[in-house]
């Protein structure tokens, strides 16, 4: 009599065993899962990040810069650049080693303040949006 009740035991032991490892997997594969997506959000950020500054260094070269919005597509990402004029910044009295190397007259070199904001969509939907100033250069006051 006691081996039965002791074999007993055991299968309760194996089904409480078997109930807290279902419920283990069923938990462990839930967090696979919303790791996979969040692993997923990462490497669409990061190459919306990616694209994002490789397209400001693109337009924000200080000889070709200009007010305005521009659009393109960078394999699956969506961007847009708005370059805002803000103000012309005057010389001053010192000359900058630039414009000694360069012979350039300070007089005539009128500096301009430009913002430029740059958002790019991901895939997913998700923007980034990166914005910096820069001055950009024109020669003459017109």
């Amino acid at each position: 009599m006691a081996a039965d009740r002791r074999s007993g035991f055991m299968l309760l032991e194996v089904l409480v065993a078997a109930v807290v490892a279902v419920v283990l997997i069923t938990l462990l594969t839930r967090l696979a899962a919303g790791n996979r997506h969040r692993v997923g959000e990462i490497a669409g950020t990061s190459g919306a990040m990616a694209v994002a500054r490789s397209v400001l260094e693109e337009v924000s070269d200080r000889r070709k810069l200009e007010a305005g919005e521009r659009r393109g597509m960078a394999g699956a990402y969506r961007w847009v650049v708005v370059t805002d004029r803000l103000d012309d910044v005057e010389p001053g009295a010192a000359t900058s080693k630039t414009d000694q190397e360069t012979g350039n007259d300070p007089e005539k070199v009128i500096w301009t303040l430009y913002r430029i904001g740059v958002a790019v969509e991901a895939p997913d939907g998700r923007r980034t949006t990166l914005e910096t100033h820069r001055l950009g250069r024109r020669q003459g006051r017109g």
